[in-house]
């Protein structure tokens, strides 16, 4: 997998959905070591940005340039600028927490289920029971995950959340004093 920087001149021209963004060269596909979605750092007129590099079914992808990026770069629609793009760095694993460990560790379906899960789906997971600032919440995320891993291994339901289960998502809200 080559990690070069590909330097190019694009249009700015209508995407996928109409939104704004440029054609990446051929040679895109080699550069970037896929012809799938990857992550890339872009550069365009001089400012950078985190974007993903979408395929285009040909070998080609393509990079949308957001609004900001394009106020920020001086852009509108048919102009040609200079870009560069390179695949970005892989994202470091997310650690297992130790409350997900808890509740893997209570039964060996539970175990069995989250192994069975993709690792995209584990990452994703871990990453959202990680980013809780409180214990009691990373807990509770751990007993969610848990109990969809099992759904979805069940073959009872997907493992992400459905609308049902966006009910149990919510934390029940405290009683408060009306205002005086």
């Amino acid at each position: 997998m080559s990690t070069g920087r590909i330097r190019f001149v694009a249009e700015l021209r209508p995407q996928r959905r109409g939104l704004l963004g440029f054609a990446l060269p051929p040679s895109s596909a080699i550069a970037l070591g896929t012809r799938g979605q990857v992550a890339v750092t872009a550069e365009v007129a001089g400012v950078a940005y985190q974007t993903i590099a979408f395929p285009r079914g040909d070998g080609t992808h393509f990079i949308f340039a957001n609004a900001a990026v394009r106020r920020r770069a001086n852009l509108s629609e048919g102009q040609s600028v200079e870009v560069s793009i390179e695949r970005a760095p892989a994202r470091a694993r997310a650690p297992l927490p130790k409350e997900l460990a808890a509740e893997l560790a209570k039964s060996s379906d539970a175990r069995e289920a989250w192994n069975t899960l993709t690792p995209a789906a584990r990452q994703i997971a871990s990453r959202w029971i990680g980013s809780a600032k409180s214990e009691d919440v990373r807990a509770f995320r751990s007993r969610d995950v848990v109990r969809r891993a099992l759904r979805y291994h069940r073959c009872e339901g997907p493992f992400y959340p459905t609308e049902e289960d966006q009910r149990l998502l919510v934390r029940p809200t405290r009683s408060r004093k009306p205002r005086a």
